[in-house]
């Protein structure tokens, strides 16, 4: 699975490299209840985890795990204006490389929220069996400073969790976001919010019924942001997402007007209207956006270029999925001729189907180079799905993308060619080994290798 715009609700305080007031032990205590969106009523309790001799490490992991814990924040690779290696993140290396998958699943127990935030996330990634051990962590809201690159600030080890599956290619990760979900806590409604494009109609029943509980704003809004995603029925979610759309809180307000995009009534394509002329910017650019999936024809790139920026943004949200992308497959068509440049490229990290990739054959054929595009669908995105498809029908178009002299587009059409083991192109491909563009070069390189196997 893979998510790229997740909605949770990390706090950014401040930039490069400044960090946040919260405490170096990663305790929320110092954090007001307003610091992250989803902990807008009183302060959770803090996750009970085991000191480090309790865990059955061995010497030199439990030596590596303590060196982890001192830590003050958590860091992303590279840090800071100069993108400086961190020495933080340099410990968890050294904890991942030395522990092994038993031990790696006991440090999503310990005390040091640092070290469960980091293995944490290692785990939604990379480690399948430890996947239900994470469903725990959903509930941890012990607060961390954190800096991501150049800007400091703060979130919750369950944020950074719930996350870090959204992102996760691991084929578990939604049964992860839902388990998580179903046992409640800190971020369970954005654990359904990330599992809905996979979770269908599960995810928007499970939304409707939490939404009529009268859940806190932020949960409210990804709630409702579930059902923009894997919409229920109209007359269900309509009237719900109308009502969401008057609250005095503006991120339910912008989830509702997302939500609304399926509303074909007149009080809801009002309102709509009303939202869209608003003086809130994040909101008037949603409900726009909403009346672009409604009414695609009507609308162009230059009349509505904001407005797409958030099309696109839905589009790859939906299209990932295996449930909601049939939903929105009527959809894309219509939507790609209003803006072609810019909502083809959502078709990249699509879930491939037979009708996906029918469409994407219809597009790829009609493409220009990467350097003529002009209007055109841009074909290095086009070829990415077609690699990943595996479809024999793509092997024309992937063959002539060779000759490109794009760069991006030759090494999507290299990485297809290598998946379906196009031993005809290996001539070709030999020869952009020693190509000026290094990407191209080195993407000839694995694919020779996976053409010799």
């Amino acid at each position: 699975m893979k998510r790229l715009a997740c909605w949770t609700s990390s706090l950014v305080l401040i930039a490069c490299g400044q960090g946040s007031a919260l405490d170096s032990s990663g305790s929320n205590a110092a954090a007001s209840s307003s610091t992250v969106a989803s902990a807008s009523a009183a302060t959770p309790p803090v996750f009970a985890g085991k000191k480090t001799a309790e865990l059955a490490l061995r010497p030199e992991v439990l030596e590596a795990a303590l060196a982890l814990s001192r830590a003050k924040a958590y860091e992303s690779k590279y840090v800071g204006y100069g993108g400086s290696p961190s020495a933080t993140y340099a410990l968890f290396e050294t904890l991942r490389g030395l522990a092994n998958e038993r031990e790696l699943i006991a440090l999503l127990e310990h005390e040091s929220a640092i070290v469960r935030a980091y293995v944490g996330v290692h785990v939604a990634n990379k480690v399948p069996a430890g996947l239900p051990a994470l469903v725990r962590l959903g509930a941890d809201s012990t607060m961390l400073s954190t800096l991501n690159g150049c800007i400091g600030g703060g979130s919750g080890v369950s944020i950074l969790v719930v996350e870090a599956l959204c992102a996760s290619e691991l084929e578990q990760a939604p049964a992860t976001l839902l388990a998580i979900h179903a046992a409640g806590g800190w971020s369970a409604a954005d654990a359904l919010a990330c599992a809905a494009p996979f979770a269908g109609k599960q995810a928007s029943a499970a939304a409707l019924e939490a939404l009529r509980a009268g859940p806190k704003p932020a949960h409210k809004a990804a709630y409702l942001r579930v059902l923009a995603v894997a919409p229920a029925p109209a007359a269900e979610q309509c009237p719900v997402a109308l009502a969401a759309s008057t609250s005095d809180d503006a991120s339910v307000v912008i989830a509702g007007a997302m939500a609304l995009w399926r509303c074909e009534d007149e009080p809801s394509k009002q309102r709509l209207s009303e939202l869209a002329a608003g003086k809130n910017v994040v909101v008037a650019r949603q409900a726009r956006a909403s009346m672009v999936l409604q009414r695609p024809e009507q609308f162009g790139a230059a009349d509505e270029y904001e407005a797409m920026y958030d099309v696109d943004t839905r589009l790859r949200e939906a299209l990932r999925g295996t449930d909601s992308a049939p939903v929105w497959l009527p959809l894309v068509s219509k939507l790609i001729e209003a803006d072609p440049k810019r909502l083809a490229g959502s078709l990249a990290s699509a879930s491939v189907s037979p009708e996906m990739t029918e469409l994407v054959l219809r597009l790829v054929a009609g493409t220009a180079s990467q350097r003529e595009l002009g209007n055109a669908a841009p074909r290095s995105q086009l070829l990415r799905y077609l690699a990943r498809s595996q479809d024999p029908r793509a092997l024309p178009e992937l063959r002539r993308s060779l000759n490109s002299d794009e760069p991006n587009e030759v090494a999507s059409a290299l990485r297809g060619l290598a998946l379906l083991r196009d031993k005809a192109s290996r001539p070709r491909v030999e020869q952009l080994t020693k190509h000026a563009a290094p990407a191209v070069a080195q993407a000839a390189r694995e694919a020779l290798q996976q053409l010799d196997r």
